[in-house]
């Protein structure tokens, strides 16, 4: 039998996130559909690896980070003390978000997630990664490469 392909898990808004398993394609009339085990489980899991890194946030990990808080622009931008045309500026255009305003959307997301504040990843400096994730004994674990 083949090995499985890895599935681009690119419907969280990451280009970098990849799962080795916990995911099944199913056949609809639309064409095939990709279905996510526990996929909120896994956000918080891939959530937290972004968090640790020890670089600003970048455009699709404000994105994804607003997505999972459940938050508009507006109400994301009054938490952050700023405005929804600056956090849809942060979520389209590669521009470094504020320091004060990156530690606090961190700060948030932690809070949401009801996690105590995490030590950026000493190994997590580079900038390109890829996430891989992989499902078993019934939870979401995350690797590095």
């Amino acid at each position: 039998m083949a090995a499985r392909e890895m599935h681009h898990y690119t419907e969280c808004g990451l280009d970098y996130a990849w799962l080795k398993n916990g995911f099944r394609v199913e056949r609809t009339s639309y064409g095939p559909k990709v279905v996510v085990e526990h996929a909120s489980e896994l956000d918080r899991a891939i959530a937290e690896v972004v968090l640790r890194r020890k670089r600003h946030l970048a455009f699709s990990e404000v994105d994804f980070l607003r997505g999972l808080l459940g938050l508009s622009r507006a109400e994301l931008a009054v938490r952050l003390g700023t405005d929804a045309a600056e956090v849809a500026h942060w979520e389209s255009i590669d521009d470094p978000v504020r320091p004060d305003a990156d530690a606090a959307l961190r700060g948030l997301v932690l809070d949401h997630l009801g996690r105590p504040a995490v030590l950026p990843d000493p190994e997590s400096r580079q900038q390109e990664i890829e996430l891989v994730a992989t499902r078993s004994d019934g939870r979401w674990t995350i690797a590095i490469r």
